[in-house]
């Protein structure tokens, strides 16, 4: 899962030890298996990582929306979200912000216009 979603293993094991990713169940070795919806939980933790939220903050904003399409988040919920990515991504230095914009060029593939990722 971790080369599928890009990730590394380590960081899996980090968010199963916070509690953001915990696997569905472990192989006799000791192996973390992940359902369908861990690895749609762990694409949400991925994009919000990218919109700069820290993972206390994506742990909450996940557990408050537990299975919740973000295309179901209501215009009011969806306004918070931008201005809260706006105002991390304001903070953020230029060099932050140039590594940002260089790693969500590398998720998004060619072609694929995502509304708000100019900034």
């Amino acid at each position: 899962m971790a080369r599928e979603s890009g990730v590394t293993v380590r960081t899996l094991h980090h968010y199963d030890r916070l509690g953001l990713l915990i696997p569905a169940s472990r192989t006799g070795g000791g192996h973390r298996c992940y359902t369908e919806a861990d690895v749609l939980r762990l694409h949400r933790i991925v994009a919000l990582r990218g919109f700069g939220f820290p993972l206390e903050e994506i742990g909450t904003l996940l557990d408050t929306q537990a299975g919740q399409d973000a295309r179901g988040l209501s215009a009011e919920d969806f306004a918070a979200l931008m201005k809260k990515r706006a105002d991390a991504f304001a903070a953020m230095s230029p060099a932050e912000r140039e590594r940002l914009q260089a790693a969500r060029a590398r998720m998004i593939p060619p072609g694929v216009e995502i509304p708000g990722a100019e900034a």
